[in-house]
């Protein structure tokens, strides 16, 4: 038995920041962890934040192509989209993808045998499936000297005292990235 998010991550707040892409904001939302699993918890962000009803299926594990054991993650998200005038209720709709999306496995979801549009054609063909250009995942934080300037700028005089360590230097770590800053503080006086 694999233990769950709230046994791994304890009692705690869930945290979900969303990147639409370069033409708009990032946003962050916070929730509790609840559901035994972080697709449960992300669920629940969108259920609470978002107030948009949504499923999703993330899966790990290692796969073999022959070159050795590597390790491969997958998810599967969907949302139900309100009914207009356009699109009419999409009450059935909605019923239905969720009964596709309880077929897929989480072997499915970290085959590398299996590509994205297989998988999408599989579950969803009958109502047309449209695939956007795929980018590759990549980790980057956007952290920087200058917004950690900024940030130990905003604190009083007094406070920034306070911070400096016995190395003479402000030390500030990225919650992110985990990327550790040391700063001179006439640097950010």
């Amino acid at each position: 038995v694999r233990p769950g998010a709230r046994t791994l991550l304890g009692e705690g707040h869930f945290m979900m920041t969303v990147d639409q892409g370069p033409d708009m904001d990032r946003y962050q939302g916070v929730t509790a962890i609840e559901g035994e699993t972080l697709a449960l918890c992300a669920e629940q962000y969108f259920a609470q934040s978002e107030q948009t009803p949504t499923r999703i299926r993330l899966a790990v594990g290692q796969s073999d192509t022959g070159e050795g054991p590597t390790w491969r993650a997958g998810g599967l998200l969907i949302q139900n989209i309100a009914g207009d005038e356009t699109r009419g209720d999409t009450a059935d709709a909605w019923v239905r993808a969720q009964a596709l999306f309880e077929t897929t496995g989480e072997d499915e979801l970290i085959d590398p045998a299996l590509p994205t549009a297989t998988l999408l054609w599989r579950l969803f063909n009958e109502d047309g499936v449209r695939l956007i250009e795929e980018k590759p995942l990549r980790a980057f934080c956007r952290c920087s000297e200058d917004r950690i300037t900024v940030v130990i700028q905003s604190f009083t005089d007094a406070e920034k005292a306070e911070m400096i360590e016995p190395d003479g230097k402000i030390h500030v770590t990225c919650e992110y990235c985990s990327r550790v800053y040391a700063m001179e503080p006439d640097a950010v006086a």
